[in-house]
């Protein structure tokens, strides 16, 4: 053997490529991070690699020069690639790993239509995740399913007599491998619900303006026929819309905000979505630091579960929220040190305080200011309780992650809201609210506890709270009288349970008080009085109703997230930081362009509009003119507005479908654009 082949030979034996991981399973639609280590060649990178197992058929995916594996979109068979690392030194020093393949995860957003009658119909199911032998489940029955994309399927559905009335189940199961079923709960109406309708067309949809993200057509009739209570009590037995699990998403908080605004669009348990929104917003809106699906869901889901609850176990869950904590440093808070050096944060004692519960000054019932002898506020509390209240919060850290062992401050973890480490926290004596005492020697989960007990029986609650959803929800200006008898609700819970702060409770009052219900069968625009009554509507509220008014579709590859951010002002999407509340030219005209998207259809194919009604009677401006009035602004549409509709639609010549539907777009876009809509009445 000559000296070359020698060395060649011992240079071969001592090379080792090792990949990690070894044996991954990755599903379709997600990716898996490989990494290399050479050891026994002084040259460290790899070139990488990826194809099918002799025989196979199909396409195995890509890799990155990095070690990025992607799967293809549809699995190859058999459902294996070989990934190989091969050292750029010496191509003979490999290594192959088998990559298993699954089908990915199957996600239902909604269906069309969103009742099927009894008796035999096709029903489309719209989401995301499909493959070919997906199979819809209609009340856990299999129906049979024709795959038309990965976004869309239609089945052959069959619903009996006596499930007229009733709302089944939608699910989606996709086969092995990976065989999974989709976890949300989207369902259909049986039959359309008849009966005498209880409340007006007008009323109906004025109601679901305030309680829900605005009306389609099922959800105003289920109001006609059920009245504004009893749809209430539906609504609060209502499954939650489901937002995806962070395991099964990368890094982006892309597909969370997505199904923010697939649920908000079709979504069934539409008060219990509005209403989390709006306590939310009350919360300060979604943290700044939520920037991944594994921070921003869990935080979404503490007001999706609390949203018909009690205000504090919200509280606290929002408290201990791992999210909430890494913005407002509750996680990691340090009790002083003996030097001084190290103190208490009071970032989120402060916001606690003045911005969540009580406010910085004292509060009537009603919630008008009290003042002193002196006819000055009088101020809630001293920067003395809030540095106590700084004090009571310290000691909490992210949870231990399993296999670990407790720390001061434990790595980040949002799967689970935070946990105390007792060393870390501050066990003096505390006074807060009102004087009251925390005594000394306590643990950091009894002083939190406590202090959060103190402020939910703080007067202030109930108004400052009362004020702030009937804000949200109805009114920037309501009256005196209209907090007081909502505060009241929350304070004597209005269901009769007597539990202070019954959430179902609160939300009935401020809904079915005599001043929301004030506009329902109002006849032309302006009432008397009434001129200033309502709010500015938040872009994250007014594009789904929008969407909602066109009997829109909407699939979890919309990008509305992009198109709210950008229109402005008030909170825009959840993990995005809220723009400021004040309204100036850039952002009226990234309102304008907003609404233009939405009318001319300029959204990608995550969401689907028909102008069929409005095209219908586009011929005639004043008919045009009535639809737009009846479904957007609920009879309250100013006889000015309506001449300037027919106005629009008169000056555009043609007779053909295509000058139909720019007659159609071109009134329902300065409808939608003028000042009355874009204040919620």
């Amino acid at each position: 053997m000559s000296l070359w082949v020698l060395l060649l030979a011992t240079a071969w034996g001592q090379a080792l490529v090792t990949v990690t991981p070894s044996a991954p399973v990755v599903r379709v639609g997600k990716s898996v991070q490989f990494a290399a280590t050479v050891t026994g060649l002084a040259v460290k990178s790899v070139r990488w690699s990826v194809g099918l197992p002799v025989g196979g058929k199909g396409l195995p995916g890509t890799i990155s020069e990095s070690g990025l594996y992607t799967p293809p979109a549809v699995l190859p068979v058999p459902s294996t690639v070989l990934v190989t690392a091969t050292s750029t030194a010496m191509n003979v020093a490999n290594t192959r790993v088998i990559v298993s393949l699954q089908n990915p995860y199957p996600v239902v957003a909604s269906t069309l239509p969103v009742w099927v009658p009894a008796g035999s119909s096709t029903l489309t199911v719209n989401g995301s995740g499909f493959v070919p032998a997906a199979q819809v489940f209609l009340d856990g029955i299999g129906v049979a399913t024709t795959f038309v994309s990965a976004t869309r399927l239609t089945a052959k559905v069959a619903a009996t007599v006596p499930q007229l009335g009733q709302q089944l189940a939608v699910t989606v199961t996709n086969p092995a491998p990976g065989g999974t079923s989709s976890t949300g709960v989207v369902t259909v109406r049986v039959g359309p619900d008849t009966g005498l309708a209880r409340v007006t067309t007008g009323a109906a949809r004025r109601f679901l303006q305030q309680a829900a993200f605005g009306p389609d057509t099922v959800s105003m009739l289920r109001v006609q026929h059920l009245g504004f209570s009893e749809y209430l009590t539906e609504q609060f037995g209502t499954a939650s819309s489901p937002f995806p699990d962070a395991a099964t998403l990368d890094v982006s908080v892309a597909p969370v905000q997505a199904r923010f605004y697939t649920n908000a669009v079709h979504g069934k348990d539409q008060v219990r979505q509005r209403m989390a929104l709006a306590l939310m917003e009350i919360f300060g809106g979604a943290p700044a630091g939520a920037r991944s699906p594994a921070q921003l869901v869990p935080f979404l889901r503490v007001f999706q579960q609390g949203a018909f609850g009690n205000f504090r176990q919200l509280l606290y869950n929002v408290t201990v929220n791992a999210a909430m904590g890494e913005t407002w440093d509750v996680r990691n808070n340090n009790k002083a040190s003996a030097d001084g050096a190290t103190v208490p944060n009071e970032n989120y004692a402060r916001e606690l305080l003045e911005t969540f519960t009580v406010g910085p000054v004292l509060l009537n019932p009603d919630g008008s200011v009290k003042l002193n002898e002196d006819g000055e506020a009088v101020a809630a509390y001293s920067e003395k309780t809030v540095r106590d209240f700084a004090k009571v919060l310290t000691g909490w850290t992210y949870a231990t992650r399993q296999g670990s062992i407790p720390a001061r401050h434990n790595p980040a973890n949002y799967d689970r809201a935070l946990a105390p480490f007792e060393a870390n926290h501050d066990t003096s004596e505390k006074v807060l609210l009102n004087g009251v005492k925390l005594r000394a020697g306590q643990t950091a989960q009894q002083d939190l506890s406590g202090a959060l007990d103190i402020v939910f029986a703080h007067p202030n609650l109930a108004p400052f709270l009362a004020h702030r959803l009937i804000a949200q929800l109805v009114t920037d200006s309501p009256s005196r009288a209209y907090v007081a008898r909502v505060a009241s609700a929350f304070t004597k819970s209005g269901t009769g349970t007597g539990v202070r702060g019954d959430l179902k409770a609160v939300l009935r009052a401020v809904l079915l008080d005599q001043e929301a219900r004030a506009g329902d069968a109002a006849g032309n625009w302006p009432i008397a009085g009434r001129e200033t009554h309502g709010h500015w509507r938040a872009p994250n509220v007014m594009v789904p109703s929008i969407l909602r008014g066109l009997e829109a579709q909407v699939n979890d590859t919309n990008r509305l997230a992009d198109l709210v951010a950008a229109m402005g002002p008030g909170p825009s999407v959840p993990g995005d930081p809220a723009p400021p509340l004040w309204a100036g030219p850039e952002q009226a005209v990234g309102r304008f362009n907003g609404i233009y998207a939405l009318l001319y259809d300029d959204l990608g194919a995550g969401v689907a509009i028909d102008l069929g009604p409005f095209v219908n009677v586009a011929g005639d401006g004043r008919r045009l003119a009535v639809l737009i009035d009846d479904i957007y602004f609920q009879g309250w549409m100013p006889a000015e507005l309506q001449t300037e509709l027919e106005a629009v639609a008169g000056g555009m010549a043609g007779t053909t479908l295509a000058e139909k539907k720019a007659r159609a777009q071109a009134a329902l876009y300065v409808a939608l654009s003028s000042g009355l809509y874009n204040v919620q009445h």
